[in-house]
């Protein structure tokens, strides 16, 4: 058996990679679709603060992350008081969780961001930025609420287009992006790219992984050349939460 627990959330700048405000300090002028048509109440807009914020209120994410709060109360209920076989837990989110997940941070042991090698694919800019609206670490933390082994634990994340496949503190991170057809054909991501088992009937149980993904043009892609090419073109381009 599992659970299958959709996450809402939205991104309040808490995954933003440190020491990088010189390259986000024009954060206010970058075209990111949601910066354009995203209105919200005015206790959750930032807009009118004196630095130029252009994120909504951290509250929002509050918000939204509080609708979660009765499924998980169930789920996390059930899991603690059923017997063998553990079920498992499949949560779900648009946002990235935690940092962990950000496209560029490539070990996931490291509790810091190795800018000089991490930033060198020639966009170091557009990778802060996104970092910015990528999520928040409030849904990692709710989601770890429903820890409760042995049971097994996927979370399956979107919106960065950028593949990954990597286990963390207890949990099975899954990016598996569709993407866009320069993505596919600069082989950011697999150019044959396919839906992807996580969880099998069959067997009851998570689905056996191919590989470990953490950064994956660099590891089987279009490499460096490509990635400068696709973030390059996103410097022209709105961009939105795909």
């Amino acid at each position: 058996p599992v659970w299958v627990a959709p996450i809402q959330g939205w991104y309040d700048g808490s995954l933003t990679i440190p020491n990088t405000r010189h390259l986000t300090k024009d954060l206010h002028t970058w075209p990111w679709v949601d910066f354009i048509r995203c209105s919200w109440p005015e206790r959750y807009s930032s807009k009118n603060s004196e630095n130029n914020n252009p994120l909504p209120h951290p509250s929002l994410t509050k918000h939204l992350l509080s609708l979660n709060a009765p499924s998980l109360t169930q789920i996390s209920t059930t899991l603690r008081n059923t017997d063998t076989p553990p079920p498992g837990v499949i949560t779900f989110s648009h946002f990235l969780p935690n940092d962990r997940t950000l496209p560029d941070w490539k070990d996931v042991s490291s509790p810091h961001f190795r800018h000089e090698d991490w930033l060198d694919h020639g966009a170091a800019e557009i990778s802060a930025k996104f970092a910015t609206v990528a999520g928040s670490s409030l849904i990692d933390s709710q989601i770890r609420s429903l820890m409760a082994p042995p049971h097994s634990h996927i979370h399956i994340l979107d919106h960065s287009h950028r593949p990954k496949d990597f286990d963390y503190k207890g949990i099975r991170y899954i990016h598996h992006p569709l993407g866009k057809p320069t993505e596919r054909e600069l082989r950011l991501i697999d150019e044959n790219v396919g839906m992807k088992l996580v969880w099998g009937t069959t067997k009851g149980g998570m689905a056996e992984r191919e590989e470990t993904i953490i950064r994956y043009w660099e590891e089987k892609g279009g490499g460096k050349q490509a990635a400068h090419l696709k973030y390059g073109e996103e410097e022209t381009e709105e961009e939105g939460n795909g």
